[in-house]
């Protein structure tokens, strides 16, 4: 993929700079720390020579990150940063042994999952005092992320990027099957006819059938359901709402057969399906949007998701700028912060994510020109941040991920798995 060559290109040649205030970046598969720096608190002085250590998980994402820091060290030239990557499979981990023991970095990005297990704890600075103290204006930041990263009123995370929940669809599939593209105002119930009419028996399938959580969240959330109460201090999951969502999904593979069965879309991968031009029809996040262009080109088309009997539901996500309490230099960080989900900050990583500054999320988009990502672009409004339990939220999805691949894989019926998932989530979120 060129861009990711680009990218990596880009990656190599700025590890090998160092911006006016030495800024530096390190991959970390161990724990290397660098020297802090005298403490500073809240006392610390433009003047004082001030080390900060930053950690990140996205190799590909170091680049714009590191604009960012070369951004800010033009006018804080007293200040060293160190990008350290860490593999996200090394990250979370990591990051709940130093948040646990408040070893953490100065500052770091942090998911909602990561992010509601630590604010309650007292782990993470609560940036709430600083933005009244300073009269920040976090209103240009996207509301549903801001609301993911809130407890009990406060802000802990500045947000850093978005994303959605879209249909992608692939016109050379709808051609074949002479049928109309998909618009925005159309139901869950045209979905299931859409997928019908392109469904030919041997060539193609109308659907992927994928069990992306984030698919079925949002039908569940769009006929009025939930996945938890109002404080996320228990599960709703076995109702009437999201029995009806979850069966309406496997009907469209097993009564409509526009979909493969549960078991063919795991083996067969859903984003594979789609890309080989073999189901016209998936439901996936802005983030593959770049795989399935590369893939598929002027025969990719983007729609927004159908409207339920509650309205639109796109479940959205985001990664937050978060400063792990107790740290020496809590006034020189919380300047960068600032800067971090400023329009010129955000403006660097457009080329990779959704900028959660709203003032520059359409640049994702118009990058893109060839692509109408209208849709994209519009679900932003409407999309709700991914629901999480108050207590070990981790876990706690993870319980209902077993019980919809029991569903998929069609070794357990549709009560009986929400039933013994919603008790297995109460009882993870009870501890």
């Amino acid at each position: 993929m060129k861009r990711r060559i680009s990218l990596l290109l880009s990656l190599a040649m700025l590890l090998s700079l160092f911006c006016g205030c030495q800024s530096q970046t390190n991959n970390q598969n161990g724990g290397n720390s660098p020297d802090k720096g005298e403490p500073s608190g809240s006392g610390t002085s433009n003047q004082e020579q001030v080390s900060l250590e930053f950690y990140i998980w996205d190799e590909l994402q170091a680049p714009a990150t590191q604009k960012m820091i070369d951004g800010f060290c033009e006018t804080h030239s007293n200040v060293t940063i160190e990008l350290t990557v860490i593999p996200f499979d090394q990250y979370i981990v990591k990051m709940q042994t130093v948040l646990s023991t408040g070893t953490g970095p100065d500052l770091c990005w942090i998911n909602t999952s990561l992010g509601s297990q630590y604010m309650s704890t007292g782990a993470l600075e609560n940036l709430t005092p600083l933005i009244e103290r300073d009269g920040y204006d976090v209103s240009e930041l996207n509301q549903n992320i801001r609301d993911g990263y809130t407890y009990e009123d406060s802000l802990y995370a500045i947000p850093k990027d978005l994303d959605t929940v879209v249909v992608f669809y692939n016109k050379e599939l709808f051609d074949r099957a002479n049928v109309e593209y998909p618009n925005n105002s159309w139901t869950w119930e045209d979905f299931r006819e859409t997928a019908k009419a392109c469904t030919i028996e041997g060539t193609q399938y109308g659907y992927t059938n994928n069990n992306n959580e984030r698919t079925y969240y949002s039908l569940i959330m769009a006929n009025g359901g939930s996945l938890y109460n109002d404080k996320h201090t228990a599960a709703t999951v076995n109702t009437d709402v999201a029995r009806d969502a979850l069966q309406f999904l496997c009907d469209i593979a097993n009564v409509d057969h526009s979909a493969p069965s549960g078991p063919e879309a795991i083996e067969l991968g859903d984003q594979t399906l789609f890309m080989n031009g073999q189901a016209a029809l998936d439901v996936n996040g802005s983030w593959v949007f770049p795989t399935y262009a590369e893939s598929l080109g002027d025969k990719l088309g983007v729609a927004e998701m159908p409207t339920g009997t509650s309205g639109k539901s796109s479940i959205s996500h985001g990664i937050g700028y978060a400063m792990p309490a107790g740290g020496k230099n809590v006034d020189i960080t919380w300047e960068f912060l600032k800067y971090l989900g400023g329009a010129e900050a955000q403006a660097f990583q457009a080329r990779d994510v959704i900028p959660a500054n709203n003032t520059v999320a359409n640049l994702w988009a118009e990058q893109y020109a060839e692509y109408d990502l209208s849709a994209v672009i519009s679900s932003l409004e409407y999309s709700p941040i991914l629901p999480l339990a108050a207590k070990n939220a981790a876990s706690v999805r993870e319980c209902l991920k077993a019980a919809i691949q029991e569903i998929w894989l069609g070794t357990s019926d549709i009560p009986s798995a929400l039933a013994k998932a919603e008790e297995a989530m109460n009882a993870e979120i009870s501890k």
